[in-house]
């Protein structure tokens, strides 16, 4: 089993500290390197994108609340008229 291990160590030492091994470990840093800043322009996008939906969803609330304002304002107007209109008449009566 030491034996073994021992050789399977050799191997792999001889093979990272050949051309062929250290291109292979190029080629991988390369890689890595690639999916790193591929990784990040995704989180970046992400980002962007969950901060326009944001700014979109508020622009849309407040639009809303200016609408349920203005209605409300206008159904209290018209309910104030009508009292108004009722108080008249009782006086009249």
């Amino acid at each position: 089993m030491l034996l073994t291990g021992i050789v399977a160590g050799a191997a792999t030492i001889l093979f990272v500290k050949s051309e062929k091994g250290q291109k292979m470990i190029n080629l991988a840093l390369s890689k890595s390197e690639e999916l790193a800043s591929t990784a990040q322009n995704l989180i970046d996008d992400g980002k962007n994108a969950l901060d326009d939906a944001v700014e979109s969803g508020k622009d849309k609330l407040e639009t809303a609340i200016e609408v349920v304002k203005d209605t409300t304002e206008t159904k209290v107007d018209q309910f104030n008229d009508g009292v108004n209109k009722a108080k008249d008449k009782l006086a009249k009566a």
